[in-house]
């Protein structure tokens, strides 16, 4: 019971810093949305979706930098591999917008594309990845005192007199659609957290329970120590019937061995993510190291529910 106040105490200020810094990446979630369609042709639609709303709420680039891709990949049920073409936006300047009466119109890309479906498609379980390339956030007072967050490497900050906030982060996502009927368990894509299913999503109903599996550098996310302090791997989720920002919470649960298991209670489309919020170590991360104080890291999967 001690350990789990220790743990408590831990959680409600890592929760405490996302909330503190609203510009940073942990205050936005990362997912992808797929829509099937059964009308002929049959084919399925995808997007990618950023921020607190599904299924879309905000674009990956912004007057701040760009959230960039480092890849975006379709796995056929025997794990081949087809790369998605796309390119990365710029950012977005402010100052060239067309602007009426204050509103300023942007534009930008969700990267959706659509798979046709052909009968030489192979059945079971196709995946739909997404995997950011770092980002770099730094809150920081300069010589003369002012507060200052720029998203670059600390390494590059050169008028520095005390760093307050200093993160790498990177998200991945994931999302399924199946073919002729049939779910395959999907095998692991390399992502350095990730979520695999381990129960069917392609027909889930109101009620009906999911579980998962949750791998950190390919081994299961499982309960490990920050110093002295033990830690319990968690999930969150939410859909768009149910939770999220609007609503003001997440639900929420513990990995017992990188295992999850969630019963959903709503309809809709649902995103469940995990992730980890820890010190850059010169060892285990030198090719952060100098550039952060901390990284973050987080996985998602989503899935549509009748």
């Amino acid at each position: 019971m001690k350990e789990m106040k220790k743990n408590m105490r831990f959680f409600i200020l890592a929760i405490g810093v996302m909330f503190i810094f609203p510009n940073s990446v942990p205050a936005h979630n990362f997912w992808i949305n797929i829509n099937e369609s059964n009308t002929p042709p049959a084919h399925v639609m995808m997007s990618i979706g950023y921020g607190h709303k599904i299924p879309m709420d905000e674009y990956l680039s912004s007057p701040q930098g760009v959230i960039k891709l480092k890849e975006y990949n379709l796995y056929d049920p025997d794990h081949n591999v087809l790369h998605i073409e796309y390119e990365n936006p710029d950012a977005i300047d402010v100052k060239k917008l067309p602007v009426l009466s204050g509103a300023m119109v942007r534009t930008g890309d969700m990267f959706d594309r659509g798979i046709a479906f052909s009968p030489d498609m192979k059945p079971g379980t196709w995946q739909v990845t997404a995997d950011q390339d770092w980002m770099f956030a730094t809150l920081y007072k300069n010589k003369d005192g002012k507060r200052i967050y720029e998203r670059k490497e600390l390494n590059k900050i050169k008028d520095i007199q005390s760093i307050l906030f200093s993160m790498a982060a990177k998200m991945s996502a994931k999302s399924f659609f199946t073919v002729g009927g049939k779910w395959t368990e999907p095998k692991p894509v390399g992502h350095l957290i990730e979520i695999i299913p381990t129960s069917d999503l392609s027909n889930l109903k109101v009620g009906d329970s999911i579980s998962f599996k949750v791998l950190h550098n390919g081994k299961a996310l499982d309960k490990f120590n920050r110093g002295e302090i033990p830690f319990w791997p968690y999930f969150c989720a939410f859909g768009t019937n149910f939770g999220g920002e609007e609503e003001g919470f997440h639900l929420a649960g513990y990995l017992n061995n990188g295992e999850g298991r969630l019963k959903i209670p709503a309809s809709g489309q649902w995103v469940v993510y995990s992730y980890l919020y820890l010190p850059i170590d010169k060892d285990l991360n030198p090719e952060l190291y100098g550039k952060a104080k901390y990284q973050y890291i987080s996985a998602s999967i989503s899935f549509n529910v009748k």
